[in-house]
């Protein structure tokens, strides 16, 4: 089980069942690093993304805890992330309100957008990675789907009266869930013969 802990990523064997067996991502000598304040994993390699304070994205490799590389994501604290399906970009939101797109591996940004009005607090990628469709959500209450095949916002959801907290789909993708603070979770179907947009 990976979770946040004192700072960093930990890492806690849940076959033992004690907290003592936790191991820290942070490779040597990188203990006096800015606090990490979000992660992501890869969806089948032992690969992790750290973002921290000061809006840095470390990718390190969860073997030798060696990094692959450092980006400059944003100017504000991520406060998501998420990888898409095949482990090839990395999508992170910030308090700057801005969400970009990263080819993890090449290190550049691949899109960027700014639709939002508030602090972004979720992201996830449709599980179908040839739909290349990424949700997100926000303190301005609302769900929004964008494309990134088109760059653009393709749909904006305001079924929630405050901050949703958390998006997922069902097995085959055809079904899209958002759940909030305001206690109410509503459902979203999404087109069976074109699933580009629901």
């Amino acid at each position: 089980m990976f979770c946040l802990y004192d700072d960093d990523v930990s890492v806690v064997d849940l076959r033992s069942g004690h907290h003592s067996s936790s191991q820290s991502i942070k490779s040597e000598g990188q203990e006096d690093e800015e606090p990490v304040v979000c992660f992501c994993l890869h969806p089948s390699k032992d690969e992790i993304v750290l973002a921290t304070r000061k809006g840095l994205l470390h990718h390190v490799d969860l073997t030798t805890r060696q990094r692959y590389r450092t980006i400059k994501a944003h100017q504000m604290p991520i406060l998501a992330m998420c990888y898409d399906p095949t482990g090839t970009l990395v999508a992170t939101g910030a308090a700057d309100r801005s969400i970009r797109v990263w080819d993890i591996l090449g290190g550049f940004c691949t899109h960027s957008f700014r639709d939002h009005t508030e602090i972004i607090r979720t992201l996830r990628f449709h599980p179908d990675p040839t739909k290349l469709l990424l949700v997100s959500c926000a303190d301005d209450a609302s769900v929004r789907v964008f494309d990134l095949k088109t760059q653009k916002c393709v749909s904006t959801y305001r079924n929630h009266s405050s901050l949703p907290t958390s998006v997922t789909f069902s097995e085959d993708g055809g079904l899209m869930a958002s759940s909030g603070r305001d206690k109410v979770t509503t459902f979203i179907g999404w087109h069976v013969n074109d699933c580009t947009h629901p």
